[in-house]
């Protein structure tokens, strides 16, 4: 398997809209901020003493590779972003099937802090959750329309502020890109239910 941290720079078609055509956009690997805001009972807290310490990384330093994809049917969308197939573009055999996680318009913050907690649980990657091959992001140029930022994120989360608390810059745009662990599991229905 390719390390989680291989990729520097990862390369989107089928993304970005300029002048009503489809152009590649670049994204380079971002930086996560620190998530010590915790949602629990409608309750907001945080530790006094502290997150404990995160054990260390068993990653090498890390790479300087390119990824080429193409965004792929969507898979789901919810208030941070919009998830999609990526489709390889490039050979690389040591890699799994991907998803790509896309910001929604100003909510690039939330999804630093996303990417801040699969580095802190990076052990559990591959065992409880999803590898996590990176966190990039673009500032991406005026003129261009980003086509995910189309979908209509509220479908799942009626009745919730789909304003973020602290917007982020609205040229911002921030990708995940992850292992794809398989299909969607339908919500509100009992597992035992399930084929």
């Amino acid at each position: 398997m390719i390390a989680l941290n291989a990729f520097a720079t990862v390369t989107v078609h089928c993304l970005i809209l300029r002048n009503g055509i489809f152009v590649p956009q670049t994204f380079q690997k971002g930086t996560s901020r620190q998530g010590n805001i915790h949602k629990f009972n409608d309750k907001y807290w945080s530790r006094s003493d502290g997150f404990p310490i995160r054990p260390p990384s068993n990653l090498p330093p890390s790479g300087n590779e390119h990824l080429l994809i193409a965004l792929g049917e969507v898979l789901g969308s919810g208030r941070v972003g919009t998830v999609h197939h990526a489709t390889l573009l490039t050979h690389h055999t040591e890699l799994p099937p991907l998803i790509i996680k896309v910001s929604q318009h100003k909510w690039s913050e939330n999804m630093e802090k996303e990417a801040w907690f699969y580095k802190e649980l990076e052990q559990l990657q591959e065992i409880a959750i999803p590898r996590c091959y990176g966190f990039f992001q673009v500032h991406i140029e005026e003129g261009s329309e980003v086509l995910t930022w189309k979908v209509d994120s509220t479908a799942e989360y009626n009745g919730r502020n789909q304003t973020p608390e602290h917007p982020s810059n609205p040229t911002l745009l921030s990708i995940l890109l992850l292992e794809c662990l398989g299909e969607r599991m339908p919500l509100r229905q009992p597992l035992d239910t399930i084929e």
